[in-house]
């Protein structure tokens, strides 16, 4: 197993049995993000720049030319990169902007995943959903959040969402919030 870290202005970490590190750096600018996807490694900078590692080698895919919050794979093959200016679709080296949203406060977009063959995104103003490249509000199984979302996890009892108020479980038709009051560490 290989530990890849996310290293700002160093680049591409790999964390050795020894727990040294041997950078990967982009030269021009800092890496955002790093996502382990498909048996590849996928790095992309804050300026929007998309790569892959090969033979220890950054290669440069796509740029979406916007800041890069979170990378994940559709079953496609495509790409769909969440960004502070909405969320971008990337197939080969080509990349959609998707300019349709139901209202601004779901454009800042923080993760995406895939639930019931459908694209949700974790947005500043709560859950969303990707559908005929236009985002809209989104409900999974009735329940709604509205709060921002950073982090959505599958969890094999129900689904998470880490938000600026705490932690939010929808299992089965039940919405579950978490906070300082049920135990959660507060600031």
């Amino acid at each position: 197993n290989t530990t890849y870290l996310a290293g700002n202005q160093f680049g591409v970490g790999l964390l050795n049995s020894n727990l040294s590190i041997d950078w990967i750096s982009l030269r021009d600018t800092a890496v955002a993000l790093v996502s382990y996807l498909s048996d590849t490694l996928w790095a992309a900078s804050y300026n929007g720049n998309l790569y892959y590692l090969k033979n220890k080698k950054l290669i440069k895919r796509a740029s979406v030319k916007d800041f890069p919050r979170h990378l994940a794979r559709l079953d496609d093959g495509r790409f769909i990169i969440s960004t502070r200016n909405g969320v971008k679709i990337i197939s080969g080296a080509s990349v959609k902007t998707i300019s349709k949203y139901s209202d601004l406060s779901i454009k800042q977009a923080f993760c995406s995943f895939i639930y019931n063959n459908k694209i949700f995104l974790g947005t500043e103003g709560g859950l969303a959903i990707l559908e005929n490249d236009s985002v809209k509000r989104a409900r999974i199984n009735g329940k709604e959040i509205n709060r921002a979302i950073y982090s959505i996890i599958n969890g094999k009892d129900g689904l998470w969402f880490g938000t600026d108020n705490g932690v939010y479980l929808i299992r089965d038709t039940s919405l579950t919030h978490f906070d300082e009051n049920s135990g959660l560490m507060g600031w």
